[in-house]
């Protein structure tokens, strides 16, 4: 793994806290230029949020690289991409919100952090639920989310009870 600088280390702090405010505002802007209620509530209330906590994640991963062996980071890495999977549309059955909500959440020790992905997970269950009446595909998340922040808890502390062979 490559050790970052501390000047190169406080340039990507700086740069995910911009991108955490930046993503999530132009992404709002966005909405504003599609035709539709619906359309603007999805991205401006939806998919705005979202990239807020991606990249406030992203920041609290890189402050503490020593703590996260292989095995870890590999399902960060899973879970990440199972939820950014979801964007290809229906094919993918489970929440891509639900399973990063409830992912990093139980996965990170930010207690600011645990409380905002809270609230943006009940509100991505409010739409999914109340607005979509989706359970399956909300439910699939939880589950998906769920199992690979156990997963992550497991190969965490092989690493640190030394038993990591990988």
């Amino acid at each position: 793994m490559t050790v970052l600088t501390p000047a190169r280390r406080a340039w990507l702090d700086r740069a995910l806290l911009g991108a955490a405010v930046a993503v999530p505002l132009l992404t709002a802007m966005a909405a504003l230029g599609v035709d539709g209620r619906d359309g603007k509530v999805f991205l401006a209330l939806y998919t705005a949020p979202c990239f807020l906590a991606f990249f406030l994640w992203l920041r609290l991963r890189l402050r503490d690289p020593g703590a996260h062996g292989r095995g870890p980071l590999a399902m960060d890495l899973a879970a990440v991409a199972a939820s950014a999977l979801r964007v290809t549309g229906p094919a993918v059955p489970w929440s891509g919100h639900m399973v990063f909500y409830v992912y990093s959440a139980l996965t990170t020790r930010s207690l600011p952090y645990r409380l905002l992905v809270l609230a943006l997970a009940g509100s991505a269950t409010w739409f999914k639920l109340a607005v979509w009446n989706d359970a399956r595909s909300w439910g699939l998340g939880l589950v998906l989310g769920l199992f690979l922040a156990a997963r992550r808890t497991v190969l965490h502390r092989e690493r640190s009870s030394g038993d990591d062979v990988r």
